[in-house]
């Protein structure tokens, strides 16, 4: 109790307050409030039980009394106190090691037995009260309780059967009352367990009972999957009922199954017959046999999830021997490669899943091994060239085999199935349809059942026969020596490598050419003149050769030497045999009185010609032939040689004039002779008298001037000779530009080097140093255009341009087609010695018309042309009057010698002689009188082969004569320029 004076604080204060009449047991709340004159606290509670009391009547239960336990109960007034459990605890009597048995779980537990107790000892056991918040009774109730040691063995008692126990306490010769009990004995359990059958979820057994040992009334079967707690329990209620089937079990599982005996009161046999059993696994899926090549296959399969199973069976057998089986192969992997076995066969492979030795059922595949190819392979090709023949070996002791099947592929391509045999007995076969000359690689499979072809082939390389299309003849270029043939391209869809070209007789030559080369022109060099070759041809593809197909060229003989051996009226020609093959000559003369053609044997070569003219040039042509006209006729090129007649005697001079000047001085004028028969060397002048001196070198037809004695005879030689050097050749100058600087030089580009550049050069050479520009027998220019008219004066055309034959890529002088609706103007250049020449002045314009050919044009042209011709003639009569007025004008007395004309060249040159000489120095001067006369006619008739091609505009001829043109005609008077 805690005084508080008044004002003062009071921190402690103890406040004891005892509550009675409470029952034992239960629980109270307490609540405490603090009142004061002013106010109150807040209340408290707390709940406070109050002590139980302990239990009642405790008693040991003697027929519970073990060696080593005791059974202890007790009573309970509710009406007195609350518990809500009771705790027990002992201790050995005379000790105070109290051990707690137990707390019981709820106050209706009023019982419990202590074991662990030893034989013969006296226990004190206590028994609390206990209610909430575990507070105990302050007291306990307690017994003392001795372990008996006291038992009895009854033996040879009949297993199952039901007993009646009776026992008695006798104490000295006290006897207390009886107490009974039942038993009941165990019963024996089955004397064997039996599996009748099972499944892959089921399992039957049976069992047997000796009643003679045993007593009971019914079974009970246990059984649990092994290492599993899960028990089930199958009863069966009938002891005559000795099998059972038990269901709902894993497949491949192995199960522990117990039989127990049950007797009366459901008391079971203390042990049971049991037995472990495995259900059947579940059959194997997805079971393949893949062949890995020819002697292995692959089995691979997969277990049944549903399944459990710890290893497999596998065996198989060859269909092609009957049934029977390998060796049972037993695995733990799910697959398995089978080796050994033979080639093209068909194997039957079986598999089983295993669970503690019971087998699933049986599935089976089967799979067929590769067959081997061919051992050997040969392919050849046949006369046809679409085809090959192929043939094949096999060894039947190798492999097996029901047919064949034979591709082909063109190398780099994918394969293409030809065919299959029949059997396997057939083995050759022929591809067709292939493409000549071809390469291919045919290969060989074996096909066994089912059509399994065997994963590699026998193979052999062939190639077909090639063709040849093409089509040999002989070039234009064939010459002395060599054979040039052309060959067209080939038509047909074959192939090959390259054409195999030879020629054979005394020369043998091999020309190799590549397929699809752009020249199609062969040369065979280094032969024999006048031969008849055969050319070979055929196409090769690989080693594989065509065909062959030929032709036959005969090379051209080599052209004839001639000589000549002169006499004054008659001439002797002698024909020398070239090398190689001739088999006659051919010997024309185209100014003799005889121009026929005449021709002679190899063994006769000398041919005389008589009647002719003294000191006249005679021109003789020889050919050499070889062949005949229906066997490969070849005539060489053309022979030419100029000879000339031996001298005869000159006919006398012309116009010959004497005419006084003054006393003592004659002027003698006189022309040559029209027939000279020679060269003329000296006038000889015969006269009477004294002469004062002599003039030698004088220019023939120029009037002389001497001075003689009429008392004397003075013989005067006039030794005529060309003070300018002669002319060696002539060359055509032709430009579109009259002032073009490049018409005086030396060097003047070519005809090819202005068509290419034709805004930048203008002139050019259509004919460059021409021997014999002037008289035929000679081509200088590649297509030689000559005609001859036969007049008092001979006249020689030459054509400017038109050449066909000319191309932008030619070097040198070349004679092109002019340009149309063009002006032109042309010079001649005499060329001498040293490189000296004399030019002409350049022609008056020359005009080329359009590129069209109308045929009124034409008309048109030939009117025009007839109009020309009779202004020519027109202008002949004025040339030969002012001719006359010239002659006329010069035998006049004159006091002067006569001007020489100033020359390029001053050298004496050996040159070829023409036949007259020329001079240099006065070709300007001739050339520049002809201008009045026919220096550049016009051609005087419509040529017909101009006609013919007038469709081909870049090879056209036309005329000069208003008409459109690409060349145009020179003429000369050949008298007085050569």
């Amino acid at each position: 109790m805690c005084n508080c004076i008044t004002g003062v604080f009071c921190r402690d204060a103890t406040l004891e307050h005892t509550f009675g009449n409470l029952k034992p047991g239960h629980s109270y709340e307490i609540k405490i409030k603090v009142l004061s004159d002013q106010a109150s606290s807040k209340e408290k509670s707390r709940s406070l039980p109050t002590n139980p009391l302990p239990p009642t009547n405790l008693e040991v239960q003697s027929a519970s009394t073990t060696t080593d336990s005791v059974t202890v109960t007790w009573s309970y007034d509710s009406t007195k106190s609350f518990c809500e459990k009771w705790k027990v605890k002992y201790k050995v009597n005379g000790t105070n090691d109290i051990k707690e048995w137990l707390s019981t779980s709820n106050a209706n537990e009023k019982e419990t037995t202590i074991s662990g107790l030893k034989p013969g000892q006296t226990y004190t056991i206590s028994v609390f009260g206990v209610t909430t918040g575990d507070i105990n009774s302050q007291t306990s109730i307690d017994i003392d309780a001795t372990v008996t040691d006291s038992e009895e063995t009854v033996t040879g008692l009949f297993p199952g059967d039901t007993y009646t126990f009776e026992v008695k306490a006798v104490s000295g010769t006290e006897i207390s009352g009886e107490k009974t009990t039942t038993a009941v004995m165990c019963p024996l359990p089955p004397t064997s367990v039996t599996v009748t059958g099972r499944t892959t979820n089921t399992v039957s057994i049976s069992w047997q009972h000796d009643s003679t040992k045993s007593y009971c009334e019914k079974w009970k079967v246990e059984y649990t999957e092994k290492d599993n707690t899960q028990i089930k329990t199958i009863p069966i209620n009938s002891v005559a009922e000795k099998s059972v089937t038990i269901p709902s079990l894993a497949p491949g599982r192995t199960y522990t199954i117990k039989v127990f005996a049950v007797t009366s009161g459901d008391v079971v046999s203390q042990t049971a017959k049991e037995l472990d059993v495995t259900t059947k696994p579940l059959a194997v899926t997805a079971l393949e046999a893949v062949a890995k090549d020819d002697s292995n296959v692959d089995v691979s399969w997969s277990p049944d999830t549903a399944s459990t199973q710890d290893k497999y069976q596998l065996r198989y057998h060859d269909d092609t021997k009957g049934t029977v089986w390998s060796e049972v192969v037993s695995l733990t992997d799910k697959k398995k490669t089978v080796t050994g076995l033979f080639p093209g066969h068909q194997y039957t492979f079986e598999v089983k899943a295993v669970s503690h030795s019971q087998t699933s059922a049986v599935k089976t595949t089967t799979a067929v091994l590769y067959p081997l190819p061919p051992t050997k392979v040969t392919a050849k090709t046949m006369t046809e060239t679409d085809r090959v023949t192929v043939s094949w070996e096999y060894d039947t002791s190798q492999s097996y085999c029901e047919k064949w099947r034979i591709n082909y592929t063109v190398k780099g391509f994918a394969q293409k199935t030809y065919k299959y045999t029949s059997s396997a007995s057939e083995l050759r076969i022929v591809i067709d349809k292939l493409q000549a000359g071809q390469n291919y690689t045919i290969s060989v499979y074996g096909v066994t059942i089912g059509g399994v072809v065997s994963k590699t082939s026998m193979d052999t390389d062939v190639t077909v026969r090639p063709e040849i299309t093409t089509t040999l003849s002989e070039n234009s270029n064939t010459d002395t020596d060599t054979v040039v043939v052309d060959y067209t391209a080939e038509t047909g869809s074959g192939v090959f490598d390259h054409y195999y070209f030879s020629i054979n007789d005394r020369h043998t030559t091999t020309v190799t050419k590549e397929h699809g080369g752009t020249s199609r022109i062969l040369h065979f060099d280094g032969l024999e003149a006048g031969i008849l070759y055969t050319i070979t041809a055929l196409t090769k593809s690989g080693s594989e050769r065509s065909r062959e197909i030929s032709t036959q060229v005969r090379t051209v003989p080599q052209k004839p030497g001639l000589n000549c051996i002169p006499e004054e009226d008659a001439m002797t020609v002698t024909i020398t045999k070239g090398d190689g093959k001739v088999d006659k000559f051919s010997l024309t003369c185209s100014n003799c009185n005889d121009t026929s053609r005449r021709e002679a044997e190899p063994s006769s070569i000398k041919t005389r010609y008589t009647n002719l003219v003294p000191y006249t040039t005679y021109s003789f042509k020889a050919t050499a032939i070889a062949g005949t006209e229906s066997n490969h006729h070849k005539e060489s090129d053309i022979t030419s040689i100029y000879c000339k007649a031996n001298e005869g005697p000159p006919f006398p001079v012309k116009f010959f004039k004497i005419t006084y000047t003054r006393p003592l001085q004659l002027l003698l004028s006189w022309k040559e002779p029209a027939v000279k028969n020679g060269i003329l060397t000296k006038y000889t002048i015969r006269y009477s008298g004294t002469y004062t001196g002599t003039k030698e070198n004088v220019p023939e037809d120029h009037p002389k001037l001497i001075t003689i004695n009429d008392d004397s005879r003075t013989t005067y030689a006039i030794k005529i000779t060309d003070d300018y050097g002669f002319v060696d050749s002539y060359s055509v100058i032709v430009t579109n530009k009259r002032d073009d600087p490049v018409l005086n030089k030396t060097v003047i580009p070519y005809w090819s080097s202005m068509k290419a550049s034709e805004d930048s050069i203008y002139t050019y050479f259509a004919i460059e140093k021409c021997v014999k520009l002037f008289s035929d027998g000679d081509a200088c220019w590649r297509k030689k255009r000559i005609k001859r008219v036969v007049s008092s004066a001979i006249t020689v055309t030459v054509t400017i341009g038109g050449d066909k034959d000319c191309d932008a890529t030619m070097e040198g002088a070349c004679n092109g087609a002019l340009s149309p609706s063009t002006t032109y103007y042309i010079k001649l250049r005499a060329h001498g010695e040293d490189d000296k020449y004399t030019d002409t002045p350049l022609s008056d314009e020359i005009n080329t018309g359009s590129s069209s050919l109308p045929w009124g044009a034409i008309g048109g042209g030939i009117g025009a042309i007839a109009i020309v011709i009779i202004i020519v003639i027109l202008i002949l009569v004025v040339v030969l009057l002012k001719r006359q007025s010239w002659f006329n004008k010069n035998s006049q007395p004159r006091s002067d010698i006569p001007m020489e004309v100033t020359r390029r060249s001053s050298t004496q040159p050996t040159p070829m002689l023409l036949s007259r000489s020329c001079k240099l120095g006065d070709f300007p001067q001739r050339w520049q009188e002809m201008n009045v006369n026919a220096q550049l006619q016009f051609a005087r008739e419509i040529e017909v082969h101009a006609i013919q091609i007038q469709n081909a505009i870049s090879s056209l001829y036309y005329f000069c004569v208003n008409t459109p043109s690409n060349y145009f005609n020179l003429e000369h008077d050949y008298l007085c320029i050569r």
